[in-house]
């Protein structure tokens, strides 16, 4: 018996003080922090590099040649009435509260929620990015394992799986850990990682299979891939849940489909289809929230990507699906958190001063910056003039440059509107010094630079929160950070996946606010997560009522919202 097995064959001391868990209770990342913004960047220049040269799938397969038959669930597997429960979480790895308290509820051996029973999953599927920012050891070690361990450290009964694919931020590092944690035989906790390569094929009852692809990062889906999904035995009339690593479907535009969308497509095509099976049930993260999109032909599109990551927003998602020719037309049924929610959340970010002092700290530089030299300029001649000029350019270019407004003009509206803003708040200090006080020299240097230094961080930190507040309905890249400047730790979300003879129920739980105090729980069950909440308890619920996805083509059994979500004018 090896060490991992030995771990997972005898329970280990249960800790007693939080100091003993043997990993770091991390803290949400922080994505408009000036470090995080560069790391990020250099991250995505390194995974370029990583897509074309270095793409770990080719030595998957090299490393895997004979892969065997899929891992297969039958009779054994299934609950009293026959049925085969599957968990679904993706987007995790962040904060330790989120992370923690979505585990804890996958890790229940089984939870009551709406008059319904739901036993633990046979199997934990992970959709992706388990890790931020970096899939580094020690991320995947803090944010990941060492949460996922104390919340599920041990049981006497059989152990579940987990099988997983990779998401955009376990590809920043060539998938290097994430083979390492997920394709080398690592437990995680009671769960038992039982795949070799970054995609999987599950063979479930009732001619059903569960097949997750790595879309690597957008590029292309390799060769080795495919010939391994051809070679899995899918057979007409069988019924394939499809788990990818983004909801590429909602980024189609009559004029434009992205290459993830046209990469999907392809394996449907290639694989699914030209075997004679069908895709049913599409299930997928990278938005961090909960989307379900319905086809008359009662085929589901869902996005359930609340894991533990940042909240992203619900009310800019399209109320209807423009796919390419030839597929269903999918109309948006339910969101969490819903839309109303979504927006109002939205508006926090005028609090930017506290969410992100540290890039509000850049921005109080620059108004120093521009207080001084203008000041300079009314007090000593026209040679710092050019110095202040030069500031309002730089600041003009850096607002144009950071504006991702859709259309040349209203882009150029939005961006110098706000370089105004900045610009008037960056001068008001020495206009009022210099005209109203009569200041003069350095003394009045001094105090123009510190006014302009705090009227930066707290009035420019909240006019850039107003800015994003108010472009983010038209500016794509802004609409992920007016959430993700917030670090929102609520509306979490995961699912339950019943498979029985008759298709396939979805039981999606919401989770409406994480707890944020923990304390050890040493004398609970050895299965018990080391942890119980402190004050607030960790309430779960249904976010819809029961989808149920039947077999062949007709309608599903939906939850309560039956008709389209209609989009508001103005586009939300």
């Amino acid at each position: 018996m090896n060490d991992v097995e030995r771990e997972a064959a005898t329970p280990s001391e249960r800790p007693r003080v939080l100091a003993a868990l043997g990993f770091e209770r991390r803290p949400m990342v922080r994505w408009l922090s000036p470090p995080i913004l560069v790391a990020a960047a250099v991250r995505v220049v390194a995974s370029e590099l990583f897509g074309q040269y270095a793409d770990k799938r080719e030595f998957e397969a090299a490393l895997d040649p004979q892969p065997g038959p899929p891992l297969t669930y039958g009779e054994q597997d299934a609950d009293e009435d026959g049925a085969l429960w599957i968990d679904f979480v993706a987007d995790l790895g962040d904060g330790f509260d989120a992370t923690y308290a979505v585990a804890s509820l996958l890790a229940s051996p089984r939870l009551e929620l709406g008059g319904h029973v739901l036993p633990r999953g046979r199997a934990l599927i992970m959709g992706g990015d388990q890790v931020y920012p970096d899939p580094t050891r020690e991320a995947y070690e803090h944010r990941f394992r060492g949460p996922y361990r104390a919340a599920f450290p041990w049981t006497d009964r059989r152990r579940p799986d987990l099988l997983a694919i990779p998401g955009n931020h376990d590809w920043y590092d060539g998938l290097t850990n994430f083979m390492r944690f997920f394709c080398g035989g690592l437990d995680i906790g009671a769960w038992r990682t039982r795949q070799r390569r970054s995609y999987f094929a599950v063979r479930l009852p009732h001619r059903r299979w569960l097949l997750g692809i790595d879309i690597q990062l957008d590029t292309y889906i390799d060769a080795p891939q495919l010939a391994y999904f051809k070679a899995v035995g899918l057979a007409p009339g069988d019924h394939v849940v499809l788990v990818t690593g983004k909801p590429s479907w909602t980024k189609v535009e009559r004029d434009h489909v992205p290459d993830s969308y046209k990469n999907l497509r392809y394996f449907e095509d290639e694989v699914v289809r030209a075997a004679g099976a069908e895709v049913r049930l599409t299930l997928t993260g990278d938005l961090h929230h909960y989307a379900r999109y319905s086809a008359e032909d009662g085929s589901q599109l869902v996005t359930a990507g609340g894991g533990g990551a940042y909240l992203a927003p619900t009310h800019l998602l399209p109320a209807a699906l423009t796919l390419p020719e030839g597929r269903p037309t999918y109309a948006l049924q339910t969101t969490y958190p819903d839309r109303a929610a979504s927006r109002r959340i939205a508006r926090g970010a005028w609090a930017l001063p506290r969410l992100a002092p540290d890039l509000c700290a850049v921005v109080a530089g620059l108004h120093a910056l521009l207080g001084v030299s203008l000041y300079a300029g009314l007090t000593s001649g026209d040679g710092w003039f050019a110095l202040f000029a030069l500031l309002a350019l730089v600041l003009a270019a850096a607002t144009f440059g950071y504006c991702s407004v859709v259309g040349r003009l209203r882009r150029a509206l939005a961006a110098a509107g706000h370089a105004a803003a900045h610009l008037a708040l960056a001068c008001a200090p020495a206009l009022v010094a210099t005209q109203a006080l009569g200041a003069e020299g350095v003394a009045g240097g001094v105090l123009v630079a510190a006014g302009s230094a705090v009227s930066g961080f707290l009035l420019g930190g909240v006019t850039f929160g107003v800015y994003l507040i108010l472009a983010h309905p038209f500016a794509p890249g802004h609409a992920n950070e007016v959430l993700a400047c917030q670090a929102i730790p609520d509306h979490k979300n995961f699912l339950r996946l019943r498979f029985g003879a008759d298709g396939v129920t979805i039981f999606p739980v919401g989770i409406p606010r994480v707890p944020r105090a923990w304390a050890p729980a040493p004398d609970d069950g050895t299965e018990a997560p080391y942890l119980r909440p402190v004050g607030h308890g960790l309430e779960a619920q249904l976010i819809e009522e029961p989808v149920h996805v039947p077999d062949g083509h007709g309608k599903p059994v939906a939850g309560p919202v039956a008709e389209p979500i209609a989009t508001p004018a103005g586009g939300g």
